[in-house]
This record gives structure tokens, sequence and C-alpha cells, in this order.
């Protein structure tokens, strides 16, 4: 048998490795991109064994969260300013002071739609302050738009309607008075379904203790929440400023406390120098809407 020339088994000795490079550089390649995490993409979590929770199976646990913050949900004060629809000047201080703050506008007043609007516009929140029935409507006169126990139900919605219709930008609605309205059961059903159908919360002011307002709100499904302090009972600097203060400090031990004041010269004084106070106390000022449950 005749042997092949040396020269043409060095040829092909050189092929095949050179084939045999080609091969093993290609899959070489491919592996390390098969498998390789390129810089800068997270790298995935690491598996571990089966639970017996079948949520959480074969997940890495998650990290522990960060305690929460001072300003986190928890600790909130909402500030509620009654009575307006008035006067401007307070309005606007007011809303100078750069805290969140829920003014609630009475219907029918001499500036009503023009400050409803002008603090909506602001990005402040807009309650109606809708006039109920007191026990001595003799002393106490609740005004124009007035909730009366005497009211068949359908004045009751149609004064509802009148009085939302003047102040379109409420979010929800608080008692202006109704020591009396707020105490009866049936009319107060009849107001609150009525605030319910057209998406407003209701914020008792408790001007009576035994108001049934919370109390029917919440049978009826209505976002609600109730006066913890008035503010300026006693309209003097020192009383509001120690009110003030007795908030902060119930918000931090409570959450979720609701406090009401009113456009008075020292109120609105107390009010601008409250964000040292809320800071130190970890209290975070909220809007109503924000506290009603």
């Amino acid at each position: 048998m005749k042997r092949k020339p040396a020269a043409a088994r060095s040829r092909r000795i050189w092929v095949v490795a050179l084939l045999a490079a080609f091969f093993a550089g290609y899959f070489s390649a491919w592996f390390i991109a098969r498998h390789h995490t390129p810089p800068g993409e997270p790298v995935p979590p690491a598996r571990l064994p089966a639970t017996g929770n079948a949520d959480t199976a074969g997940t890495a646990p998650s990290p522990p969260l960060m305690p929460p913050s001072p300003e986190e949900p928890g600790k909130r004060l909402a500030i509620i300013i009654d009575d307006i629809g008035n006067r401007r000047e307070p309005v606007e201080r007011l809303l100078a002071a750069g805290i969140p703050l829920t003014f609630s506008v009475l219907p029918d007043q001499s500036h009503t739609k023009e400050l409803a609007a002008h603090i909506a516009a602001a990005g402040q929140e807009v309650m109606l302050h809708l006039p109920m029935e007191p026990e001595n409507e003799k002393t106490n006169d609740p005004g124009s738009g007035a909730l009366l126990v005497t009211q068949p139900d359908e004045d009751i919605r149609a004064v509802i309607g009148h009085d939302v219709g003047q102040v379109p930008q409420a979010k929800g609605v608080n008692n202006h008075m109704g020591s009396l309205f707020t105490q009866d059961e049936r009319k107060m059903e009849v107001a609150l379904a009525e605030l319910k159908t057209r998406g407003l919360f209701f914020i008792d002011s408790l001007t009576a203790p035994a108001s049934v307002g919370c109390a029917v709100a919440r049978r009826l499904g209505l976002k609600t929440a109730a006066r913890r302090i008035f503010l300026d009972d006693d309209s003097s600097g020192d009383a509001i400023a120690r009110n003030l203060r007795l908030a902060i400090e119930l918000a931090a031990k409570e959450g979720n406390v609701v406090a009401i004041g009113h456009p008075y010269p020292a109120t609105v004084a107390a009010i601008e120098k409250m964000k040292d106070d809320l800071a130190k106390a970890g209290v975070r000022p909220v809007f109503a809407s924000q506290v009603v449950r």
C-alpha cells in the first residue's frame, strides 16, 4: 500500500487543528454569553429551599424595612379653619404659612365663591361648612343655608344641594353649629346619605357631646372623623398656642387628630409659628381628607 507524502499528512493535521480551535472558541464564547451577567445588570436573588408558605417559597427574604420616619402616616394632624367666606386677609396669611390646611367655607357669604376658588387654586383643601340648627337658635343663628329638624326630607336634600353648589370645590363637609340637628338620628341619616351620594366625607365638629354624626356616617359607609380639639374657644393668644401644642402632642401619641380653629388674628399667628413644633414632635400636617376613615 502506497503511503501519502509527508507534506499531505502535515496539511491535513493543520486543517484538523484549525477546525478544532474554531469550534472550541465558538463553544467557549457561547457558554460565557449564556452564563455571565453583564456589568450593570442586577444579580438574580439567591434561591432558598422551599418553605411551608407557598407565596414565599423559593425566594430570598426581603431586607428589613427602615424604621418609619417621623413624617410617615400615623402621626398626623388635620387643622380645619371654619367660618371662611367673609374676609380675605386671614385666608391670604394662612395660605402663605406653607402648611397643609383645610378651609371650611360657609355658603351664601360675601366672598364664599371667590375664596373657595382661590383656596383650591392655591393647592389647599376646601370643605363646605354646612350650617345646622343649634339648640338655642335665638342666641346662635346658624345663618343662610341651614338644615333644620323641622324640614321635610326633600327640603334637607335641596338645601344641601344649594350649599354644595356654593362651594363646588368642597371635598367634604363639617357642621357649623348644629348642636340640635346632629343629635337627631333620623335627620342626620337623611343629610349624610345625601352627602354620600355626592361623594363627600363628613367631619363631626362635635358641637354637642351627644352628636350621632360619626355613628350614622359609619353605618351608612360614609368616610368620617370627629373633631378632637377646638383651638380657639378662648381666643387669647396664650390659650390658642397652648391648645395647638396639645393638638400636636395628641397627634404624636395617637395619630390622626382633627383640630378646628377660626380665622382669628391670634389663631392665624399661632399657625404661622407652628412648623418648628410640628418638626420636633415628628407630626405631619395633613388635609382633613387624609384622616377620615
